[in-house]
């Protein structure tokens, strides 16, 4: 891929002969790295001429299509401001400039060449105050377009009134289309906004005897939005139970749920402005794993260590007696220790294997989270490693849903617990690609994961090592 380092203001345009073409400007007070995409063939745009020409060869001009990656840092917003150009024809824009605030806001002010002019401006706060040309307002972001003698923008999420060249408008919603013409007469329209992800809880999705769920858009404004929610795995409607207090679960069951806007007639068929999507999460209920019999134990954990070659045997049999002979083991008094485990390796491109075995010691009875590390199952990046849990001889299961993502949780009665971890490592020196996956230059995770767990009394992180025992040798 083409790759080039992007300064305030600069940016990228198409220029594909015979066709509509648009330009993308970058007003950032970081540098941003930009790399350009291939085409569905395999074949790399043409970088030509400068920082702002991105030229097209003939397979984009039979449809194929053209894009663009960045990197940059903190809050960021995509606004498109249509600087589209015809064929034949120079940009439409004469001049465009920064136009950032206090507290991180950022925008631009662009003049075009006949005579319009554009003003945007948003900030990293849901309300913050921002000055687009003429018109301030406390709001998320305001965009402002003056055209002969009449002005015409957009407003969202804001607090207060509008000021337009001094004087006071009272929007009709906090988020508004709105014009001003030359008399100063101000007309505004209520902007919809889609509806966000709904968030269920508690988070887990197990317990022991009943549980109260609740249903919530963090961040979005509820009013004249409803929640509907069936526990059959049927899909919400109109007619699916109104959530008007936390639902109370005595039973396992399949819970879902979509918010829509009050006021509707019919169930829209698709997400949007009038109705969220489907969210749902299957709740579990299952009785307390039972504790080992009491008997004398002692801090820390036995292991095993193997080196071999042949990852995917590790991957398979690590642990297994008879299958794959360790090359040591021993006692250790925590997991997943980085530096222990390097001073083990005899070579760095020699995949291993480190198989923990012992007791999690409960303190008191309930509903437990263990978390997956996050390379673990997402498809960001190859994670390098394979990591297996067992408590009690059951194999952990991390959801893959979103309510209770990359989460196993299990009930744990009070008192020790068979514990058993199985980590191969299969990168050998670390390594990058540069002509695959080209905004993850490093192909494979690079890092020792951290196996974190919560639950009664004890707030997400690493399990405790005063839970780890073992059996005296």
């Amino acid at each position: 891929p083409v790759v080039q380092w992007l300064e305030e203001g600069a940016g990228f345009r198409t220029a594909v002969p015979g066709r509509a073409n648009v330009s993308v400007r970058f007003f950032s007070p970081h540098r941003l790295q930009a790399f350009n995409h291939y085409d569905l063939a395999g074949r790399p745009s043409l970088l030509a001429g400068g920082v702002s020409d991105w030229y097209a060869d003939t397979l984009h001009q039979l449809g194929y299509p053209m894009g663009v990656y960045w990197n940059g840092r903190g809050n960021q917003v995509l606004v498109a401001l249509h600087e589209a150009t015809m064929p034949g024809a120079d940009s439409d824009v004469a001049r465009v400039e920064p136009l950032h605030g206090p507290g991180g806001i950022a925008g631009f002010h662009a003049v075009m060449k006949d005579g319009a002019e554009v003003w945007y401006q948003a900030g990293p706060d849901v309300h913050n105050r921002l000055q687009a040309g003429p018109v301030a307002a406390t709001a998320e972001s305001l965009l402002v377009i003056a055209r002969d003698g009449v002005l015409r923008g957009m407003v969202l999420s804001a607090t207060g009134p509008l000021m337009v060249h001094g004087a006071v408008h009272e929007p009709a919603s906090g988020s508004v289309e709105f014009r001003v013409d030359g008399k100063g007469s101000f007309t505004d329209t209520p902007v919809r906004t889609p509806i966000d992800t709904i968030e269920i809880s508690p988070a887990q999705n197990v317990f022991t005897d009943s549980m109260d769920l609740s249903f919530d858009i963090p961040g979005q404004d509820l009013q004249g939005i409803e929640f509907r929610y069936t526990l059959d795995g049927s899909d919400p409607t109109l007619a699916s139970p109104l959530y008007e207090q936390p639902v109370r679960l005595t039973d396992s069951a399949m819970v879902k749920v979509r918010a829509f806007r009050k006021g509707l007639a019919t169930t829209p068929y698709r997400e949007g402005v009038d109705a969220s999507s489907v969210f749902y999460a299957y709740m579990r209920k299952r009785p307390l794993l039972p504790a080992a019999d009491e008997a004398q134990r002692v801090p820390g954990l036995r292991y095993t260590f193997t080196e071999d070659y042949r990852w995917g045997r590790l991957f398979v049999h690590a642990g297994v007696p008879g299958v794959v002979e360790p090359d040591e083991s021993g006692s250790v008094s925590d997991l997943l220790d980085g530096a222990w485990m390097a001073e083990k390796r005899t070579s760095p491109d020699i995949p291993y294997a480190v198989v923990y075995r012992g007791w999690l010691r409960i303190p008191e009875d309930g509903v437990y989270g263990l978390y997956a590390p996050k390379h673990l199952f997402d498809l960001t990046a190859d994670a390098g490693f394979n990591l297996r849990l067992f408590i009690d001889g059951e194999e952990w299961n991390p959801t893959p849903r979103l309510h209770a993502e990359n989460t196993w949780y299990v009930p744990l009665a009070e008192g020790d617990h068979r514990f058993e971890l199985r980590f191969v490592d299969y990168r050998r020196r670390p390594w990058k690609n540069e002509f695959w996956m080209m905004s993850n230059a490093q192909v494979q995770w690079q890092g020792i994961p951290v196996l974190e767990m919560d639950g009664p009394g004890l707030e997400r992180g690493p399990i405790p090592a005063s839970w780890l025992y073992r059996d005296p040798e």
